[in-house]
């Protein structure tokens, strides 16, 4: 396991379905949710792959061609799945692209 809570399969990819916390909110990854207080909000299965791959590399720059190797492994993708999966979290964790607090 790795200091971020998260134990990784033998394809390198970040395993868990146990909540956890990301600032101020609830993440639970089985249920595609991510929450802060009475908001909840249901996110699509690779939007939630991608956002456990970035938590398991916090602090760390992860790119982009690595975010399309770990999260659509052997598919063909355009740019716009990550951009989209990437848009997606900030909105649901309200962040900006311009000052980010979470996705940087």
């Amino acid at each position: 396991m790795n200091p971020s809570g998260m134990m990784r399969n033998s394809s390198s990819f970040p395993v868990t379905d146990q909540p956890f916390r990301l600032g101020n909110f609830d993440v639970d990854p089985k249920a595609l949710r991510i929450e802060k207080s009475e908001q909840s909000v249901k996110v699509e299965f690779k939007v939630m792959q991608v956002l456990l791959v970035l938590a398991d590399n916090a602090e760390q720059v992860v790119s982009r061609r690595t975010l399309e190797s770990t999260v659509w492994s052997g598919r063909v993708v355009t740019e716009d799945a990550v951009t989209n999966a990437v848009a997606k979290l900030r909105r649901a964790f309200q962040d900006s692209a311009r000052s980010p607090s979470y996705i940087e």
